[in-house]
């Protein structure tokens, strides 16, 4: 029994009285404890998961079916006490109790797993499609960060974080090697800003770095070298300002790349870089000779009487040969003379003065320039020292090596040249700084050579000797000898080191993969072959479950295999085991399938089996099809209701007399595209048009006028070939004269006329036409759905068929009767219609007006209408009216005999590969039937579309492929229309 059934069972039997235990409730008993056992084992696996960390591995086994939570809803059920109670008292098995502090967990771990479920989607597709390992990272620390008690993502985040160094390591060999600036910016932003568990290493953050100062000079080079080149053509040009445009970006560029001016790019751009400094001092010489023109001839307008100032103007004025205007060349001279002249007469007083002066200063400079240049040396010496030595303290270890090479150098020549020195503050404490500094560095070198002979001694050995502890302890020889290398001959050959290392690490790892690929070959193989099978064989299941199990022991036997191959491993694994999901669902899925094609035409049972498998297999490509078809079904409620009009209509003639009478049975198909049924209805709708347009047709308005006077209760007064119509009839006396009251139109206005009466006129009676109209009247009672052609054909005869003595009916009366009969019959009845069509037609355009006043005799006309009148209705013949009411009874023979198709449910359509198929619910059923094969397809603008898929031959199912692509839907329903 199911769990659904096992509940239900129990809920029953807690409310059914019982004297005693029977069979069926000691079945239950056991079939309860049973359920409620199983449901405690998978939540007591789906705790021990939780505990460990494995909280979606716990969902992931809650989920599969049936489903655990909703298991444990069904079981704990209201009565479930009193049923355990009930059990107890009659001394059967009673069920444990349900864990459902467990359940509670599990479902807490529902609401903490919802936040990470497109982090884990994400994660598990980055790690399918081989993702870069910096984007895994990035998924693994959000998932770290927001799942922060799973501890396990942490450890997978120091694993991946060691993994993201090594491959920084290979990323920098790589961007240096293609000069790649923007990957170096890139790592060292990653190694500086990200949070990282275990911080990188310092001497790789300063390698990143140092290279990323370099390949930025590289390129800074390599664009100085471009400028060199412009400013040559500019040169070449004498294009000054563009050479000066070159010259500015030069200049930004030579000072952040740190040119040295000994630089051959420095030399190679010097011509120019010259070149433009003479235009430059050029320019500023004739600006500077342009200004002291201007000044020269403002001092000699001032009387300027110094004499140098003048003198100094007057040559940046002329500089370069330029000469002045005449008029300021004979201003300057006039005015040189003249303090010439003074100035003469004050030299001889200052020259004896100036001689003794000098002669006391030569003796004062010569006593103490010894003793000052000896002290000079020494500060100087000093200085050097101190300078190199901040510099070896706070350079990097390239620079900072080459200055304490420079002051080692520094210090032993002055201990050799100027011992002294070394004795005067601060030399000492200096010559001591350095020295512990150089010991420092002699101890760094001699650690760097031993751990440069440890690797190399181990990479001498064979590769195939060679295992993964050997590699990983060179590597942390590596990690130790990093910032041990400080200059460029030690980081050279710790490369070529490292180098020869990856080299024999490839070869190593390739020899690995190689046997890892060579045994993993065969499965995949035989992977691809159940993968490929259209029809897999019966024991494929057990085949994929023997390749998982050796793909397991390979990757045991294997632990060496690289991250390329431990991925094609999980891959590998990752199909075998989707494909042994993908035959379990195919096998179920085949036996929903065989339920399918016994529910075919119940409605309900065959809904809910696709409801079930949507439920089941969600993620199935049936599901999708499926889910559309449970959408469609109103369409086909729709076409049962059609089958049942159809079934009444070719019934019998009541049942259709009704439908033709019921103005909504036709609503819901107006909206269907291409239906059979609407295109049949089109063939009857002009008689369904007309029946339905008895109720307006004027029946009951003419009933009423013919109810009425004048045409009842109406007598008529003879006078010689006049006839006046009367309410009430006058007493006629021969020779009088007598004032008679006549109606002179329908609306019964009278009006009064005098005759004089004699022998020979006719005695007042009842009008002639009364008994007439009162027959019409009669029939028009009795006129339905069902006897209208009858009744009107009969109307229409008994006013061609009228009494003619002593006083016959008025012809232009008669006339507008039969045109009122004609009319309303053809409007509710379309085989009248199309039998009377030649008579309305002469009717109407004939040469009598239907609408004259027949009741007044005193009009001009009265007696001419009359005339037109009779002779035009001798046109209507009794023989013609004979021929029309065959024709409309053929006509309405045809209606009668008209059968509206029925759609009959045979199948619903299933896909086999490239070619479809109709699944027949009992194929006996069907056979020797002939038909067309429809499906119902919904439309954007609501309704559906009827598309023919084919034909029913002898009970076969004959498909077209060639049919509208959107009438392809696995479990579609098929309808057969009966040719």
């Amino acid at each position: 029994m199911r769990a659904q059934e096992i509940v239900e069972a129990a809920r029953m039997a807690v409310f059914t009285p019982l004297e005693g235990p029977t069979d069926t409730l000691r079945q239950l008993a056991a079939e309860y404890k049973g359920l409620c056992e199983r449901i405690n084992e998978r939540l007591a696996r789906c705790g021990e998961l939780m505990r460990k960390g494995n909280r979606s591995e716990a969902i992931r086994l809650a989920e599969m079916e049936p489903n655990l939570l909703d298991l444990v809803a069904l079981a704990d059920f209201p009565e479930r006490d009193s049923f355990i109670e009930l059990c107890q008292y009659f001394g059967l098995e009673t069920s444990p109790p349900l864990l459902l502090d467990i359940a509670a967990e599990l479902n807490e771990a529902y609401a903490r797993e919802q936040p990470l479920e497109a982090l884990l989607r994400r994660y598990r597709l980055y790690a399918l499609a081989r993702a870069p390992l910096k984007k895994r990272l990035s998924v693994l620390r959000q998932l770290a960060k927001i799942d922060g008690q799973n501890l396990y993502w942490k450890k997978d985040q120091e694993i991946f974080e060691n993994e993201r160094i090594q491959e920084i390591r290979r990323e920098l060999a790589e961007a240096v090697q293609k000069c790649d600036i923007g990957l170096l910016e890139a790592l060292a932003e990653e190694l500086r800003q990200t949070q990282w568990i275990n911080p990188p290493p310092e001497a790789l953050i300063q390698a990143v770095d140092q290279q990323r100062h370099e390949v930025a000079k590289q390129i800074m080079r390599q664009q100085l070298v471009e400028l060199a080149q412009q400013l040559h053509e500019a040169w070449e040009k004498l294009d000054v300002r563009q050479a000066r445009q070159v010259r500015t970006a030069w200049q930004q560029i030579a000072e952040l790349a740190q040119l040295p001016a000994n630089d051959p790019l420095q030399q190679q751009a010097a011509p120019a870089l010259n070149w433009l400094a003479e235009e430059d001092q050029k320019e500023a010489e004739q600006i500077a000779c342009q200004q002291a023109m201007a000044s020269l001839e403002r001092c000699l307008d001032r009387n300027e009487k110094n004499l140098p100032k003048l003198q100094k103007l007057y040559r940046q004025a002329t500089l370069g040969g330029r000469e002045l205007p005449p008029y300021l060349e004979r201003m300057y001279q006039l005015r040189i003379e003249e303090l010439q002249r003074a100035a003469k007469s004050r030299s001889w007083r200052n020259y004896i003065l100036t001689l003794m002066v000098g002669l006391a200063l030569s003796l004062l400079v010569g006593a103490g320039l010894v003793s000052y240049r000896s002290y000079q040396q020494y500060r100087q010496t000093a200085t050097s020292l101190q300078n190199l030595l901040r510099l070896v303290e706070k350079s990097s270890p390239s620079e900072s090596l080459s200055a304490l090479l420079q002051a080692k150098s520094l210090i032993d020549q002055l201990q050799k040249e100027q011992p002294v020195y070394c004795q005067w503050t601060p030399l000492p404490e200096l010559t001591a700084k350095i020295m512990s500094l150089w010991e420092k560095n002699t101890f760094r070198q001699q650690q760097l050579q031993q751990l440069l002979s440890q690797i190399s001694k181990l990479l001498d050995q064979p590769p195939e000797q060679l295992g993964r502890n050997d590699f990983d302890f060179c590597q942390a020889k590596f990690q130790e000898a990093e910032p041990l290398a400080h200059d460029e001959q030690e980081k050279l050959r710790l490369q070529q080191l490292r180098n020869r290392w990856n080299e024999i690490k490839f070869r190593w790892q390739r020899l690995k993969d190689q046997q890892a690929r060579e045994q993993m070959k065969p499965l995949a193989d035989q992977l691809a072959q159940l993968e490929n099978s259209p029809n897999p064989p019966p024991q494929a299941l057990k085949q994929i479950q023997q390749l998982l199990s050796q793909l397991s022991q390979l990757a045991k036997t294997h632990p060496d295999i690289s991250d390329p191959v431990r991925t094609e491993l999980a891959v590998l694994r990752e199909k075998a085991q989707s494909l042994q999901r993908h035959f379990q669902l195919r096998d179920q899925e085949d036996q929903s399938l065989a339920k399918l094609a016994e529910l075919v035409g119940d409605h309900d049972r065959f809904l809910e089996i696709l409801k079930q498998h949507l439920r089941q297999f969600p993620n199935s490509p049936r599901s999708f099809a499926y889910k559309q078809v449970v959408d469609e079904h109103p369409y086909w409620k729709t076409l049962d209701r059609w089958n049942r009009y159809a079934q009444q209509w070719n019934s019998s003639s009541s049942q259709r007399f009704r439908l033709m009478e019921d103005q909504n049975w036709l609503e819901g198909f107006q909206s269907w595209v291409d239906f059979p049924g609407m295109e049949a209805v089109g063939k009857i709708r002009p008689y369904l048009t007309a029946v339905r347009n008895q109720a307006n047709a004027g029946l009951k308005e003419l009933q009423e006028m013919l109810e009425n006077p004048p045409f009842q209760d109406t007598w008529i007064v003879p006078y010689g070939e006049k006839f006046y119509y009367v309410l009430q009839p006058p007493e006629i006396r021969t020779g009088a004269v007598i004032s008679v009251e006549y109606i002179v139109d329908y609306d019964r206005n009278v009006r009064r006329v005098s005759l004089k009466f004699t022998e020979k006129d006719l005695a007042p009676t009842l009008a002639p036409h009364i008994p007439l109209c009162k027959e019409l009247v009669a029939l028009l009672r009795q006129t339905t759905v069902a006897n209208w052609e009858k009744n009107f054909c009969h109307m229409i005869q008994k006013v061609l068929i009228t009494q003619t003595q002593p006083i016959p009916i008025d012809p232009t009366l008669r006339l507008c009767l039969l045109e009122k009969l004609l009319n309303i019959a053809s409007q509710g009845s379309y085989p009248i219609q199309q039998g009377f069509q030649d008579w309305q037609n002469r009717i109407r355009t004939g040469p009598v007006d239907i609408g004259a006043n027949w009741l007044n005799p005193e009009l001009i006309e009265w007696k001419e209408q009359r005339r037109l009148a009779d002779e035009f209705l001798k046109r209507f013949s009794l023989n013609e009216l004979a021929a029309n009411q065959q024709k409309a009874a053929e006509l309405w023979q045809q209606f009668h005999s008209f059968r509206l198709p029925e759609f009959q449910w045979i199948g619903f359509l299933q896909s086999e590969g490239d070619r479809w198929r109709c699944v027949l619910k009992a194929p006996s059923e069907v056979a020797k039937q002939d038909g067309i094969l429809y499906v119902l397809t919904p439309v954007p603008a609501g309704g559906c579309r009827t598309i023919c898929i084919g034909s029913l031959r002898q009970g076969n199912c004959q498909l077209r492929e060639s049919a509208d692509r959107e009438a392809w839907l696995e479990g579609r329903p098929v309808f057969s229309m009966s040719k």
